[in-house]
């Protein structure tokens, strides 16, 4: 007898017990209409995180479910008895379960192993059933060898990005928010411009991004002397010395601030410093002075300006240790000789009279020098490197 065509309600199909029913594991356990294919798979957005993005590789899609026997199965019933389902045969025209099982034929209730006695008319439904597959697709991660940054400016540094899993494309998009701190070209290479923050990106191909914080700083002076200690009183004179090309250290990586200081060795500080290391033709009456001596014209300089007059009316005597005395009439003469406001001064070892009280005096009232000491000069100890840079780098910024 042929089966009327009824439609499977929604509420029927809630009914069945689909623990005691043995069903095809390529089907839902109850299907009741159509499964539409979508285009993401199931597991797309369960990561958030922003440096992963998820790409699809094949889109999802549904199929008519092709049975054992061949033939494709887009219409199903239902025996209502033993809740097995029975699929489409259009050549027998009748109905059969996956494992061959004749509808009318007498099916077997997998309950009880027995021949089925039909109790209900079974349903029919003519919605298509089909087997779905999900998208396929993986994870496409950006991730960078630094996640902050912390730059000086005028100094560069180069980020490197991996892609996870490694593709064709493997280009990597850079871009700064803020290229007025810090730009970045297409090869990951940052550049500090000033100071403040910026915030670099990295794209993945297909969007996945990863962000670097930036950081730059005013640029600091880094000495190379490893013999002069950050808190040492000398220690920004040394830097200033060294970073304005006055004073180069007695090796690579020295600077010796307690050697004692020459003659020659001032008279070219103190060039390096103020004669804008011109160079000198003018001739000087000074006979120990060789013409290709590395002070020679410093001592020119020195001379034609008035510094220093020498030792005698012939020799200005370059590798004689330099008194402390003597260093401060230096500068007091490349000063132009101002009148101090006293030419007494707390240092009882300095007298009023001494050819060199007003250099003292003047020193003293400039900052220049605060004495070895409240009540002490000092004015026939020799000069050491650390001393001279020191007084010459308080008589530059006063």
């Amino acid at each position: 007898m042929k089966l009327k065509k009824t439609m499977l309600t929604l509420a029927m199909a809630a009914t069945v017990a689909t623990s005691a029913v043995a069903m095809p594991v390529a089907y839902a356990a109850n299907p009741t209409t159509a499964i539409t294919a979508t285009t993401a798979d199931t597991e797309q957005n369960k990561d958030t995180a922003a440096n992963k993005v998820w790409v699809v590789d094949k889109e999802a899609y549904d199929e008519d479910y092709i049975a054992p026997d061949g033939y494709t199965r887009n219409e199903w019933i239902k025996c209502e008895t033993c809740r097995q389902y029975f699929y489409y045969n259009p050549d027998g025209d009748n109905y059969y379960t996956d494992n061959g099982d004749h509808f009318y034929g007498g099916h077997i209730d997998p309950h009880t192993g027995e021949t089925c006695t039909l109790k209900y008319v079974p349903t029919f439904s003519e919605e298509n059933y089909k087997v779905h597959h999900d998208a396929v697709g993986h994870y496409e991660e950006i991730q960078v060898d630094q996640n902050t940054l912390t730059m000086q400016i005028g100094e560069t540094a180069t980020l490197k990005a991996t892609i996870t899993p490694e593709a064709e494309t493997n280009t990597v998009k850079w871009s700064s928010d803020n290229t007025a701190v810090a730009s970045v070209d297409d090869h990951g290479v940052v550049t500090a411009a000033s100071e403040g923050t910026a915030t670099i990106t990295a794209t993945s191909p297909n969007g996945a991004v990863v962000t670097v914080a930036v950081t730059v700083t005013e640029k600091k002076f880094q000495s190379k002397f490893t013999d002069v200690p950050a808190d040492a009183y000398y220690a920004d004179s040394v830097k200033w010395a060294e970073q304005n090309g006055v004073a180069a250290g007695t090796s690579e990586t020295t600077f010796s601030p307690d050697q004692t200081c020459t003659r020659g060795q001032i008279a070219t500080f103190m060039y390096r410093a103020y004669g804008n290391k011109v160079v000198v033709e003018d001739k000087t009456p000074f006979t120990d002075i060789a013409d290709d001596a590395y002070y020679a014209n410093a001592v020119k300089w020195a001379f034609k300006n008035g510094v220093t007059a020498g030792t005698s009316a012939t020799t200005f005597s370059p590798d004689d240790s330099c008194t402390r005395a003597q260093v401060v009439q230096f500068l007091w003469n490349e000063a132009g000789n101002p009148e101090p406001k006293n030419v007494k001064t707390a240092f009882t070892d300095v007298s009023e009279d001494a050819w060199y009280a007003k250099a003292v005096a003047w020193a003293a009232e400039n900052d220049i020098t605060a004495g070895t000491s409240e009540t002490t000069f000092s004015p026939n100890q020799t000069c050491t490197r650390a001393q001279i840079v020191t007084l010459l780098y308080n008589d530059f910024i006063r």
